[in-house]
Order: C-alpha cells, then structure tokens, then sequence
C-alpha cells in the first residue's frame, strides 16, 4: 500500500545514517552554508537546494501552461482525440477523428532524418584532420566515432529527439558514458576433426562506451531563467529523473563516483516489506494515465519480484558539480563533473525570442485540426439527418405532440400529416472548409511537397522547382539548428569521451572491428588528434535537389569543349571517381558499397580485356598497313603504266614527226641522182 506522502514513512532508507530529511534540508540556507565559488555544498544543503530547484521549474512551467498542460493538448492532437457529443436524446453524435498533427510530423520528419543520416549510410558524418593532423589519424577517429553512434543506439535517440521538437516545440538530448560488459563468443576449428562443431567460447572484458539519451520533457527540467532555445547560453542547472531497481542499484555500487547506495540485504529488507515506496518528484505532471498508447506509471508499477520495484534518482547538473538523489532521502553522488560544462544539447521546432521552448507543429495546427474535426463531424451529424429524417407532424385535430418511432414496412395512423424537416446540403462547404484548411497547414510547417503539390506549379519545370526549393529552405532551416546544437556537439563529445575512458588496446580492438586492423602508427596520434566532425553533403537537403539535375550537365562540361582542353592546357585532369562518390553521397546511398576496389579476378579480367583490344588493335593496325602497302603498289603500278603510255605517245609522236620530216626531204629531192 502506498502512502499519500512518501516523505512522512519512517521506515525504509529513512532508517538509513546517511539519509536526510527532505522536510528539514529545505529550510532557507544560513550564511554559514552559503558556499562561494570553488567550494562544495555539504550533502544536507544539496539535497535541499536540488528539491527546491525542481519544485520552483514545476512551478513554473505549470504557471506558463507546457508542463504538463501544453503537453498533454500536443498528445491529444496527436493522437486526434475528439470528445464524445450526443444529441438531446442520450444517442451518440459523430466523432470522427481527423489526424491533421500526426499526418504533418510523420511527413516532416522522415525527409529530416533521412537527409541527416540517410539510406544503407554506413557513417552519417564526416571527420576532417586539423593542423597537424594525419589523415591516418582522422580516418580512425571516424571508425572510433562510428562504433560508438552504432553501439549507443544514438541514430534512433536522435530520431526521437527530433520528433520530440516536431512535436511539442523544444527538445533536450543528454550525452554521457556508461560501463558495460562486452560479450563475444568466439569458435574455435580444430582442422583435425572437420566433422566435428566448432567449440564456442565467451571472451567477457568491461569498456566504457558513450550512451544519449532524448529526454521525455516530463521528467526533466532546466533553469527558468534560461532565455534561448541552447542550455548552454545561459541555463545555471538542469535536472533530470531516472528510475532504477534493486538490481540496478548494483551498478551504481561499482562505480566510484557514487555513495551511500543501500546494500543488497538492506533493498532485500525495505523492498520486501514495502517499507521504501516508490517517489516521483513530477507525479502532478503525469497525470494522463488514462490515455492510449501510455506506458505504465513507476509509482503503479507492481512486480512480483520486490527487487523490480522502481526507485527515483534524480540528476541535478551545473558546470562543475553534479548531484544525485536517491529517493528523495539519499544523496548518492555530490561531485565534480568531469565534463566541465552540462552534458544536454537542446533545441527548439519554431524558437521564442525571450524563451527556451518554442512553437511545435501541434501548437502550429491545433486549431487547423480542431476546425477540421468540427467541420466533418457536424457534415456527418447533418448526413445522419439527412440519411434518418426528423418528421413533423402536421396538427390536424389529432392528439397533440407526441413522438412517432418509424421503420420500414411500418403503418402509422395519424390524424395529421407527416412531413420530413429539410436539412440542407453542406456537402461543398464542408468539403471546401477542410481542403482549405489542410493547404493552410501544410504550410504551415512545410509539409506541402510530394502529392500535395498544387496543379499550377506542376505545369513548368520553373514552378516545381521554386515550389521544392521553397519547402525545402524551411526544412533545411531547422535542420541546420538542429545539426548545430545537437547533433555535432553530441558527437563532439561522444570523441571527447572516447579518448577519455578508452585504453589504447580498446582502441585497436574497435579499429580493427571496424576497419579490419589496428592503427598502424603511433596510438598516440588517434587521442591527440585535431579534428572537425561536419554532416554528409546529403544533409544539405537544397544541395541534394540541386545535384540530380546538374550531375549530367557537369559531366557534359568537364569531358569535352572548352572546359577539358583548359585542363589540358593547365595540366589539371577531372577526378571522376571523387565526383561520383559525391553525387552518390547527395542522393543518400553508400558510397563504399558502390565503389570498391578491383579484385584480383578483376584485375585479370581487365588484363585479358586490354590484351585483347590491344590484339584486336594491331590486328587492325596491320591490316590498314597492308591496306597501305596495296594502295602503294597500286598507285605505284598506275604511275609506271602512265609513264610507258606517256612515253609511248612520245616516242609515237617523235616518229610521226621524224618519219613525215622524211618524206618531206625526199619529195623535195630530184628523180635519179641528181646531179
């Protein structure tokens, strides 16, 4: 049985030495416990200073209406929850739901997580070396980087963080590192027994991996004086809650930087006899129990197992110190924070000046939603009554009014005439009301691409691209601010944390996981590398329209025409394997699974390929030699029996002449002797 006030059992960790008084460590601060910058608080004043903390930003978020009230309006949008009606009769009116919100965040946020991390992407950033830095030592921080995205499951945190923002206007992502027990099975063949099954053996070591978490807004909060959308710029503390068991309590046990955790046989003792309820600090602001789709409270939780039973922490962070509660009683970790600065990265859908939270799509298109609800709900109420008349009867000198049930088949004997009631036909309007109301929220929130695409801007190639260019510029705007404050800070630190905690042989064994062999200069490179972790090309959605249509036109270019003899003349050449790889990347697909190295096989191949053009080659070559040769002869013969001829009708010229010369000399000579 749970009492109504956690605070006021006697028993369980209150029975504890190292447990506090909620009650009393909230009294006002005296000046002798006021701490001045470098010094720590003593445990009795953190605890009260985190209670008082997180009770002053309930407070106020509950006095500006988000929490719980602004979040419990975006779920029921959500979830298009429409209040029952009836008629007058106690008969239930229409109610049907029109899904307006979710239908807008579920288009918007696929076309944002899949520019961030695309299709088959096997590493959705890149890291670029620094001053000194090799690209050796580049590209194994990206394996490092790679492995921890992969193990903390930080694509799908992500995911929800963004549809966290989608959603209810603001989102908050914590970052921090865990130890963890890594299991491998390994098999070991022996070649003597082929037949025989590999044995199987588990190779168990502990690492230090980093982990993300998307925070539900109902179980955190940050400084009310924070005025942007970044926590960084300006909030003094956050705090969040967690639940744990008794068996998780263990972990805390073995980690150093954490105390005064109750041991196995005291959780035994206070569990089992139900001696140490569950807390929850923020129960006022969970109080949608009764909704859909809505996972169990901690406080109702109920396990067979004592041990199960869920126990309150909550996680108070500044710049330099951290502070852990445990059920409201027990200070289990009062600190230095190693990270020197808070490990939440934040951002809102549509930001506030003067705010941290900001304007989400539910609170864009709540009353979008609510007006096409009513719309269609009351066309059907009219269609009921359209479908199902109202008769009046005609007073007659009958009885006076009364109602007169009706049905198929049925004779009804009445003094007076029954006329039906004329509803009028609201089919257009209503139609009209809810066609215009949804184009108003598609852009809204620029969700109106792909089939909801008007007809005008399909009649020209112009018109659909300004009309894409113009959703995506508002997509990719808050895509940016998402990359900016959330998304490469978080991978910052997931580097930062690796480089920290990991050992050199860690370092090796994840290269060696990721790439197939260990670093092979000095590890010392890998931690003290200089690097830039930036987004994909891809995620530059504008970059991405823009590629499909200029990757043909720069290939044109760059292969023949002025451009390619400029190359020549400048001694420069195109790099078609990197542009290829670039314009893959724009379109979403894994560049490393399109473009591999040849095989040996291949490599044959293409030497036999080239053998063979080269054969075919000099076969051609020496046929057009030959080819040549005959037109040589050819012409040469032709020229000898031109020459023959030509000297011929010479000769034969010269004799004609000669031969008429002489006749000519002996007609002029006298008969005889001529003397």
């Amino acid at each position: 049985m749970m009492a109504d006030d956690p605070t006021m059992i006697s028993g369980g960790f209150a029975t504890l030495p190292e447990a506090i008084d909620p009650g009393a460590a909230q009294s006002p601060i005296t000046k002798e416990e006021v701490r001045s910058a470098g010094e720590v608080w003593d445990d009795d004043t953190a605890l009260g200073i985190v209670l008082n903390d997180i009770a002053e930003t309930i407070s106020y978020y509950q006095s500006k209406g988000l929490v719980p009230i602004g979040i419990e309006n975006a779920d029921d949008l959500v979830r298009a929850y429409v209040r029952p009606k009836q008629w007058p009769d106690g008969k239930s009116r229409a109610n049907l739901s029109m899904h307006v919100t979710m239908q807008a965040i579920e288009k918007v946020l696929p076309q944002m997580y899949m520019a961030l991390f695309g299709s088959g992407k096997k590493q959705p950033f890149v890291v670029d070396p620094m001053g000194k830095t090799t690209p050796a030592a580049a590209r194994a921080n990206a394996s490092l980087l790679r492995w921890a995205v992969k193990r903390s499951k930080a694509k799908e945190e992500f995911r929800l963080s963004m549809k966290t923002a989608l959603t209810y206007g603001f989102t908050v992502v914590s970052w921090g590192w865990e130890s963890i027990e890594r299991r491998r099975k390994v098999y070991t063949v022996d070649n003597a027994k082929p037949k025989q099954k590999p044995h199987a053996k588990w190779e168990v070591d502990d690492i230090e991996i980093p982990c993300l978490e998307a925070c539900d807004l109902k179980m955190m909060g940050f400084d009310p004086m924070l005025k942007r959308q970044d926590v960084h710029q300006g909030a003094s503390f956050v705090w969040k809650q967690t639940f744990t068991n008794g068996y998780g309590l263990a972990n805390f046990r073995n980690n150093p930087i954490y105390k005064n955790i109750p041991t196995d046989e005291e959780l035994a003792e206070f569990l089992s006899e139900k001696s140490e309820p569950t807390t929850d600090e923020v129960a006022p602001d969970k109080r949608a129990v009764w909704r859909e789709f809505q996972a169990k409270l901690a406080q109702e939780a109920t396990y067979k197992d004592p041990m199960m039973q869920p126990l309150e922490i909550l996680e108070y962070t500044m710049d330099e110190r951290i502070v852990a509660v445990l059920q409201r009683k027990l200070i289990i970790r009062n600190g230095e924070n190693e990270f020197g600065r808070l490990n939440f990265q934040s951002c809102a859908f549509v930001d506030v000046l003067g705010s941290a939270w900001g304007f989400g799509i539910a609170k864009l298109l709540a009353g979008e939603q609510r007006l096409q609800q009513g719309v269609i709900n009351n066309y059907i109420d009219s269609l009921a009554l359209v479908l199902n008349p109202v008769f009046q009867l005609l007073k007659g000198i009958g009885p006076g009014t009364q109602s007169i049930p009706i049905s198929p088949g049925k004779v009804i004997t009445e003094s007076g005439e029954l006329k039906p009631l004329v509803v009028p036909d609201i089919t257009k309007p209503a139609m009209e009301a809810i066609s215009t109301s949804q184009m108003r929220s598609d852009e809204k929130v620029a969700a109106n691409g792909g089939a909801n695409m008007p007809n005008a801007a399909m009649r020209t190639a112009q018109g659909v691209n300004a009309f894409a260019s113009d959703v995506l510029v508002r997509l990719q705007y808050w895509l940016e601010t998402f990359i900016n404050l959330v998304y490469i800070p978080t991978l910052e630190a997931f580097l930062e944390m690796m480089h920290d905690h990991l050992t050199p042989d860690q370092v090796n064994s994840i290269l060696s996981e990721e790439e197939g062999k260990a670093y092979e200069g000095d590890i010392s490179e890998v931690y003290n590398a200089q690097v830039s972790v930036n987004v994909l090309a891809g995620a530059d959605m504008l970059a991405k329209f823009a590629a499909a249509q200029l990757v043909p036109m720069i290939l044109q270019m760059v292969t023949a025409g002025p451009v390619a003899d400029q190359f020549e003349v400048q001694g420069k050449k195109f790099n078609y394997e990197e542009f290829v790889a670039e314009a893959l990347d724009l379109m979403g697909w894994d560049v490393n699974s399109l473009i591999v190295n040849m095989t040996q096989e291949d490599k044959a191949a293409v030497a036999q390929k080239n053998a063979a053009m080269q054969r075919v080659q000099g076969a051609l070559t020496l046929q057009g030699a030959k080819h040549q040769d005959s037109l040589g002869e050819i012409d040469a013969k032709g020229s000898a029996q031109a020459g023959v001829a030509v000297v011929r009708q010479l000769v034969k010229s010269h004799l004609d002449q000669a031969s008429s010369a002489l006749d000519k000399m002996q007609e002029a000579q006298p008969n005889g002797n001529g003397q």
